[in-house]
């Protein structure tokens, strides 16, 4: 099966740190992927490098066949990248249903401010889309009741849900998860790994980031770990996580 990205020999350095350090993965679709390590070995540096809103260093990255290695992020996004982050980042004066309409929109249509103005009928065809592609990501996100609400007074959970349903309605082919269940509940985690893998099972692939290990294993096909910034280990969850030097990088020799 051909891979849908594939990261090669990559490398971001910040002056003398190096984050993430000659990486090299396969990412085949339809597949949900684990990345886990300890606290500051270059998860979310890589995601950053990945969805390029991190400049690499060195390395190359190619996407459906296609080397991205030098494109500007909004270029990534609409190729079919989106990513969610560690702290949510949702816009408290707008309603749901708008948030999640901006993901729509960027995807499907970019930034530009002309084409309402230079095409008749371009702005009511495009609002019509964009709406009809939140609401489709809201429903599956089952947060329908919370559309016209502002995301600011919801529960910290269904902002989380608001967020991936703003990356799912620009319908991403690739979709990144920085810590998505960081602060929930253990029902929480659960419902959102639950939805991952219902994604996941309706083609769409995606890479998590968390430090929910139980939530990797019990979610993901297959996973990666990152230790100072290299990739330590790769393969089938329950398998990788009983391997010591995966239990010595997070929890020290003695620990094993």
């Amino acid at each position: 099966m051909t891979a849908l990205l594939t990261t090669s020999a990559l490398t971001v350095r910040f002056g003398g740190v190096i984050a993430v350090n000659n990486v090299s993965i396969e990412i085949q679709p339809k597949r949900l992927y684990g990345l886990i390590g300890p606290n500051g070995s270059g998860k979310s540096t890589l995601l950053g490098a990945i969805s390029r809103l991190t400049k690499s260093t060195e390395g190359t990255m190619t996407f459906r066949q296609s080397d991205y290695t030098a494109l500007p992020a909004f270029k990534v996004a609409h190729m079919g990248i989106a990513r969610t982050f560690q702290t949510v980042r949702l816009l408290p004066s707008l309603s749901v249903i708008d948030n999640v309409m901006l993901g729509a929109d960027f995807r499907h249509f970019g930034s530009s401010i002309f084409a309402p103005w230079l095409v008749p009928g371009w702005s009511t065809a495009r609002e019509r889309a964009v709406r009809n592609a939140a609401e489709n990501a809201i429903v599956r996100l089952g947060i329908e009741e919370y559309k016209e609400i502002k995301p600011d007074v919801l529960p910290y959970g269904i902002q989380r849900r608001v967020e991936i349903a703003r990356a799912l309605a620009g319908g991403p082919d690739l979709l990144l998860l920085d810590e998505p269940t960081a602060g929930m509940t253990k029902t929480e985690r659960e419902e959102i790994g639950a939805l991952l893998r219902r994604l996941c099972d309706e083609g769409l692939t995606q890479i998590l980031v968390d430090h929910d290990v139980g939530l990797v294993v019990d979610v993901c096909d297959e996973v990666y770990v990152m230790n100072s910034g290299s990739i330590l280990a790769q393969g089938v969850p329950a398998d990788v996580v009983q391997r010591a030097d995966v239990q010595e990088a997070y929890l020290g020799k003695r620990h094993r």
